[in-house]
């Protein structure tokens, strides 16, 4: 499952279509999933640890290019070194799960008629593909119909332009 969301990680992008990027991002989920056997992988993490993974090589490529023009100091070296780009992500996805793990536990509730409850857990489902409710999604795209629509409409048809999801940005 993993494997699967990783291919489809912002294929627009180059980047993410290397396989060493793909091979990073499905190591370091499993790692995650392994290590928090709790919640395990659920489909959206992949979109969370994309961008810290991408912001993660450009600082390293800036760097890079900055050390041929400088001389940094040995804390910089350090700090960027691009041998630890992946423990860095990991690293740093680790704790922005801290504060997301709550939206990777939270239930869409499916009401059948006459019936109990039934709760499956489908996390980050785009909003034409989820059911009644993703607690997640439900929060971002009040966001960004409401608050965003009525406060920044220039923001708002940039963001529906661009179809960028709400809960990509709204993380």
């Amino acid at each position: 499952m993993i494997r699967q969301d990783v291919l489809r990680t912002f294929p627009e992008m180059q980047y993410f279509q290397q396989e060493d990027v793909r091979d990073k991002l499905t190591d370091i989920l499993f790692c995650y999933a392994r290590e928090n056997e709790q919640l395990l992988y659920k489909q959206g993490m992949h979109e969370l640890l994309a961008p810290i993974v991408f912001i993660l090589h450009c600082d390293h490529q800036a760097f890079q290019h900055a050390s041929e023009t400088a001389s940094p100091s040995a804390e910089m070296k350090s700090l960027l070194n691009p041998e630890f780009h992946e423990h860095d992500a990991y690293a740093m996805f680790s704790q922005l799960m801290e504060t997301a793990e709550p939206w990777f536990s939270s239930f869409e509730r499916e009401v059948r008629k006459g019936k109990d409850e039934v709760m499956t857990s489908i996390p980050f489902a785009r909003p034409q593909d989820a059911g009644p409710s993703v607690a997640i999604v439900t929060k971002v795209n009040r966001i960004q119909d409401q608050l965003v629509k009525k406060h920044d409409i220039e923001l708002h048809m940039h963001l529906n332009r661009l179809e960028i999801a709400p809960q990509i940005y709204g993380m």
